[in-house]
């Protein structure tokens, strides 16, 4: 998967790239460590934006 940077991303856009570097996301990750990431950075984007 190819993530294109767009000029501004949306602050919900902003926490989620923010919680992915926190959560360790790497694209190399296998997929089952990548589904533990995802779920880790949805949590904590749904903490941050406060859903």
């Amino acid at each position: 998967a190819r993530y294109v940077r767009s000029p501004q991303l949306t602050p919900a856009g902003e926490i989620f790239a923010q919680c992915a570097k926190e959560s360790g996301f790497d694209p190399d990750l296998d997929s089952s460590e990548l589904e533990i990431v995802e779920g880790c950075t949805m949590a904590c984007t749904m903490k941050r934006i406060g859903t």
